[in-house]
Order: C-alpha cells, then sequence, then structure tokens
C-alpha cells in the first residue's frame, strides 16, 4: 500500500507539472502545498506509531528551526 502510495503521488506531481501552466499560480501552489503537508503529516504519524520513545530535545531542536524558517519567510516575503 505505501508503495502505491508514493507512486500516486508522483502521478499527482507529474500532472501538476504538465497542466500546471494552463493552472493559476496560486492554485498550482496551493496543491503542491497541499502534496507536500500531506505527506509531511504521513511521516510524522508513522514516526509516532513505529517508535518505541520519542526524543523530545530533538523533536524540540525541529520546532526552533522551522520557527526560525517561518521568521525569515516572513521577514523577507516582499
Amino acid at each position: 500500500m505505501a508503495r502505491h502510495d508514493h507512486v500516486q503521488r508522483l502521478g499527482t506531481v507529474a500532472v501538476l507539472a504538465v497542466v500546471g501552466s494552463a493552472l493559476p499560480t496560486a492554485m498550482r501552489t496551493f496543491l503542491l502545498t497541499l502534496a507536500v503537508v500531506d505527506d509531511l503529516i504521513a511521516l510524522i504519524i508513522i514516526a509516532f506509531v513505529y517508535t518505541d520513545s520519542v526524543r523530545v530535545l530533538f523533536l524540540g531542536g525541529a520546532a526552533v528551526l522551522l520557527g526560525i524558517l517561518w521568521v525569515l519567510t516572513h521577514k523577507y516575503a516582499n
């Protein structure tokens, strides 16, 4: 099932690449972001379900890095 899901996502991105020129930029951005966020959520669920313990230090470090990335992208947006 996981292999099929991965192939389906690649197909979705490929179709978006082919048909993307006919779509507005905002729609292309939304669809690509949706595909990426969906994959990230799946990875987080897998990480929590298939691990014995959560390393809070590493999780906190990742959250800090994401926060820095968010601040930088909003500071230099335009």
